[in-house]
């Protein structure tokens, strides 16, 4: 205890009047405590008067330990001359009496075995670079960031005084890097992990605009109370969602919740704010009947989406609190993403009242079988969302037309399985829609795909093949799609009927034929008069076409660029063809599960597309690589004179998030620009992942170092998908191959370049690199050790702030 108490003295001794002292690092060993690294030939003293600046003069590592007690550290180096502070074999405690304060550009990283002790209000004001924390911070003090630059918390962080969040951005690590007090929501950015699931439980208050960023594979959720202190927007970026899951209230008169931003922000908790909900091209998705304030209309702009995820009340709930004037948005019907089963609305949605709203969507899926009821003559309008919904009920003739229509880039499914009596057309646009039932629309409605879009049909509609086609009445885009679907995703559907794509030789317009499930066709193909054959997939379908296509067919072109459905799908070739012309992979993911599948035209393969092989096949003919363009698979490339891969090229072994060998049996050259995808494993014997192996032929390294050749790295968790690397110890080294070959010409490990953004396991100090040995090339880790000590330092400083904390609030 005597340790304690000393260190306790330490940190809370009167500061003293401030005085300024200059880091040069002159002595070059980066050592604090020698005299010869300051301008004056002076240590800073610890007691608290000190303030420090650190120049571009000395910048790198710089080695602290024991005790500190400052006045403030202050940066004015720039980016090109960044400090990290480590204690190296030994642990290091910081107390700041003002904080930090850092000029524009200026970075500077304290490692974890670095830690601070907050004891008042402490300022940091960070210019527009970054200061990152990797060690814990502690103490009853509160913190205040402020300034346009990225304050990074990654530690775990117990300070009880709370965080006040003015400006710039906070990046937290994981859980708990926010301390235990309330985080206040001033203005700025706080940036979430991207690829882990991130719980934040502090109470917030939002006192001014705020976004929310990172959100991309899991999900964010906020478990404290959230108390709107102002009239608030709060932007959420992202592909997932963000769960607000306590009450969400006000204080200092009605606030309005304004709610913008790509990813949906879901609440679930008792709403109590009273000054409305705005959702401005965002998403919100009211989870409980109780999130949904019981005062304050709501509103939505075009691209606006407010979601219903249960399904008691919705319509006094929900559908009669929405401003009809001020409502142009999409009303969504949803399930919650980590429920089970999906939500049934069966009771009428009444949308006689909304005469402004642009449809009905789904984020997720929902199915519903009550009746929705529009104005006489009044167009049924779905659309939006992403997700998927299975109307079950009737369409009448209440209704005029129905229009299903999305906007770009949020294609909705609508599945009709109701006996619909509607005596309009059925317009789709940006959209998928799916005839899942006989007579679901009747004969004499006309199919009209008015631009890129997809209309497709299941076995339980009871067309043929040539049958649905000819039921198809306006095609208006090249990029529009005809589809057949399964009925049951679980239940993949193989069709072995002819498919005529002119109609009988009535059709000289191209367009895709395609699927949104799982579809396998074993019948003739024929493309419409004159065109090569289009095909593709949407919403994640899969395409298998084992039918043999003949020279009848002037060329293959697969996916689309641009296309409305960012989540594409896969299309795969089984047999061996002999069509004539090129093949071309637009979009999506080409499959070849046959060497013969390609015919022998040239491939090219667009930006954001990918050439697959299966296991076992060869690929010989010649390819053409636009810049983002993706090789992957297991099997092999053979093109004549090889292959380079250079400006923006990818390859993949075995695909992303998929380990496995691609093989080049022609030569490989890897140039500048050039990409390599490497997942990477790891158990008891170390690293594994992907290889590329170069069987026949050199495999050549022509980067330079204006352009190197980056091999980014893919951590994958126990499940296979992108995670933490369980055992992985960033304090020892490893090395392990990655591709091999005959004859490596050209080596130099100044041509490469790691990229450890999807390495989602703390590498610590340490850092990756390519090497060569003999006819291999290697990634290797060199670490830089922690301290023995850390966590005995870590577990005092916890026992410091409990004990200062149990002090001063004892205080009488």
């Amino acid at each position: 205890m005597r340790w304690l108490r000393l260190l306790l003295f330490a940190i809370t001794a009167p500061c003293m009047a401030a005085a300024t002292f200059l880091w040069t690092g002159g002595a070059g060993d980066g050592a604090y405590t020698n005299p010869a690294n300051w301008s004056a030939g002076v240590v800073p003293p610890n007691d608290g008067s000190a303030v420090v600046i650190f120049g571009n003069a000395g910048a790198g590592v710089v080695r602290v330990s024991g005790l500190l007690n400052l006045a403030q550290i202050q940066f004015a180096n720039t980016t090109s001359s960044a400090y990290t502070f480590s204690a190296g074999t030994s642990a290091a405690v910081v107390t700041l009496q003002k904080g930090f304060l850092s000029q524009d550009g200026s970075r500077a990283t304290f490692t974890s075995d670095v830690f601070f002790n907050l004891t008042g209000s402490e300022a940091f004001e960070i210019g527009a670079g970054s200061l990152e924390i990797d060690g814990s911070i502690v103490g009853i003090g509160s913190l205040t960031k402020s300034g346009s630059g990225n304050l990074k918390l990654l530690g775990l962080n117990l300070w009880t005084g709370g965080v006040t969040h003015a400006s710039g951005t906070i990046t937290l690590g994981s859980f708990a890097n926010l301390g235990i007090g309330t985080l206040r929501l001033a203005g700025g950015e706080l940036a979430l992990p991207a690829h882990d699931n991130v719980v934040v439980p502090n109470a917030v208050v939002i006192q001014a605009n705020t976004r929310i960023s990172g959100v991309q594979d899991q999900f964010a959720v906020f478990a404290g109370p959230v108390t709107l202190a102002s009239s608030v927007t709060l932007t959420a970026s992202g592909s997932s969602a963000i769960f607000i899951t306590n009450a969400v209230q006000e204080t200092g008169g009605a606030r309005q919740l304004t709610v913008s931003g790509l990813a949906p922000v879901i609440l679930s908790g008792p709403s109590s704010y009273t000054g409305g909900t705005v959702i401005d091209n965002g998403a919100l998705i009211f989870a409980s009947a109780s999130s949904v304030p019981t005062t304050g209309s709501i509103k939505a702009s075009t691209l606006g989406y407010v979601g219903i995820g249960y399904t008691n009340d919705v319509q006094s709930g929900v559908l009669s609190r929405i401003d009809n004037t001020n409502f142009l948005g999409i009303i969504g019907f949803d399930t919650s993403p980590i429920q089970g089963g999906t939500n049934v609305f069966d009771k009428t949605i009444d949308l006689t009242g909304l005469t402004n709203y642009a449809s009905i969507g789904s984020r997720t899926s929902a199915v519903i079988s009550g009746e929705v009821k529009v104005n006489q003559a009044q167009d049924y309008r779905f659309g939006g969302g992403g997700g998927s919904i299975y109307l079950e009920s009737n369409l009448t003739a209440r209704g005029a037309n129905l229009q299903v229509v999305s906007p770009f880039g949020q294609p909705l499914t609508l599945v009709l399985r109701g006996n619909n009596t509607f005596s309009g057309s059925t317009n789709v646009l940006y959209s998928v829609l799916v005839l899942d039932r006989a007579g679901t629309i009747a004969s004499s409605t006309p199919l009209n795909l008015t631009g890129p879009g997809y209309i497709g049909a299941t076995e339980n509609a009871g067309f043929t093949p040539n049958q649905f086609l000819g039921r198809l009445t306006k095609i208006a885009s090249a990029d529009a799609i005809a589809g057949f679907d399964s009925a049951s995703m679980s239940a993949p559907r193989t069709i072995s009927d002819p498919i005529d794509l002119s109609v009988g030789g009535r059709r000289t317009d191209p367009y895709y034929l395609g699927t949104s499930s799982r579809v396998t066709l074993t019948g003739t193909i024929t493309p419409t008069v004159g065109d090569a054959l289009y095909l593709t997939a949407v919403k994640g379908g899969r395409l298998v076409v084992q039918s043999k296509l003949g020279n009848n067919i002037p060329g293959v072109v697969v996916g689309q660029s641009n296309s409305f459905d960012p989540q594409g799908g896969t299309v795969e070739l089984a047999s061996a063809n002999s069509y004539t012309g090129q093949t071309q992979v637009r979009g999506g993911t080409l499959l070849v599960s046959n060497s013969g599948a390609l015919s022998t035209g040239i491939v090219s393969v667009a930006d954001r597309a990918s050439l697959s092989l299966a296991d076992g096949v060869t690929l010989s003919n010649g390819l053409s690589l636009s810049s983002g363009a993706r090789l992957s698979g297991t099997g092999t490339f053979s093109s004549p004179g090889g292959l380079t891969i250079d400006h923006g090229a990818i390859i993949s072994p075995g695909g992303l998030y998929s380990v496995g060998t691609l093989q080049f049996g022609s030569g490989l050259t890897l140039g500048p620009g050039g990409i390599l995808e490497l997942d990477v494993r790891f158990n008891s014997s170390g690293f594994y992942g992907d290889r590329v192996v170069v069987s026949n032929g050199a495999l050549n390294i022509a980067g330079a170092a204006s352009g190197k050749f980056t091999v980014s790295l893919y951590s994958l968790g126990s499940d296979g998908a992108l995670g933490y690397l369980t055992g992985f110890d960033p304090t020892k080294a490893y090395s392990w191959e990655f591709a091999t070959a005959g004859n490596i010409v050209g080596f130099n490990s100044n041509l490469f370049t790691v990229d450890t953004s999807n390495f989602l396991s703390s590498t610590g100090s340490g850092s990756f690199f390519v090497s060569q040995n003999g006819n291999s090339l290697m990634i290797n880790f060199t670490p830089v050790p922690e301290p023995s000590t850390l966590i005995l330092y870590g577990i005092g400083l916890v026992a410091i702030a409990a004990f200062e904390f149990r002090r001063r609030r004892n205080r009488p």
